[in-house]
């Protein structure tokens, strides 16, 4: 009974699959009850071995069984629980790396599908379009249902349909603004600009000094007719409209 209860414990342990460790489990728990049976004392180290052995065969095949349950449910609690105590249990066939794998990849996408969610929720409380359009476009790509994407796409309705009516209330406001405005009026042209300092005094004191043909005494004249008499004429003296005095 010993020799068989030893041997069914180097079968577990070298065990390369799941399925030949469930056997040899089975075949380990009958040899712990024939070596009972047979006499052998419950403290004895050799049935106290084989049946911690027995309990760890077990514990990796309720691991197994968990993750396998998690991944097919999409939980991320279930699947980070699962995934917790796959380790724990110490499944390291390679069998059990494959399964490990998949539902860490299943995580992450549980994670991502929990967090849009969540986005849509935000999104629909908010009342922004521009907030759902993208709430649910991220909803589409992880492949939500239509059932979890209806709410937001109906608030989104909504909201287009408010934005569209603010849109027109304001064109129609800014078409009545412009009606009642009054046509703005001509400008009068500017004065021109004062002349540079200086330049005004000059041209006082040039103008000033700008004699009347009457006080610059006789002018030269080329009349044939008086040549013979005198080189000067004298100017007629004008009145101050311009025609002329006779003395």
């Amino acid at each position: 009974a010993r020799d068989h209860l030893k041997k069914a414990m180097q079968q577990l342990e070298g065990a390369k699959t799941a399925d030949e460790e469930m056997k040899a489990a089975d075949d380990l728990e009958a040899a712990i009850q024939g070596a009972k049976a047979a006499g052998i004392d419950a403290s004895d180290e050799d049935v106290v071995a084989a049946e911690e052995l027995l309990r760890e065969a077990h514990r990796k095949q309720r691991a197994r069984k968990g993750l396998e349950d998690a991944i097919s449910s999409g939980d991320a609690d279930a699947l980070r629980e699962a995934i917790g105590e796959g380790r724990a249990a110490g499944l390291e066939l390679d069998e059990d790396e494959a399964l490990l794998k998949r539902a860490e990849e299943a995580l992450e996408n549980a994670e991502s599908v929990r967090e849009a969610k969540q986005r849509l929720e935000d999104a629909i409380a908010s009342g922004d379009a521009s907030r759902l359009r993208d709430a649910i476009e991220d909803g589409e790509a992880l492949g939500l249902s239509d059932a979890d994407l209806a709410a937001a796409r109906k608030a989104l309705e909504e909201a287009e349909a408010h934005e569209k009516a603010l849109e027109a209330k304001r064109q129609a406001e800014e078409a009545a603004l412009n009606q009642t405005q009054p046509l703005p009026s001509r400008a009068l042209p500017s004065a021109p600009p004062p002349p540079p300092a200086g330049q005004h005094d000059d041209d006082a004191s040039s103008t000033s000094t700008q004699a009347h043909p009457s006080q610059l005494g006789p002018q030269p004249t080329t009349d044939t007719r008086v040549h013979d008499k005198a080189e000067f004429v004298w100017p007629q003296p004008q009145a101050l409209d311009g025609s002329i005095t006779r003395e």
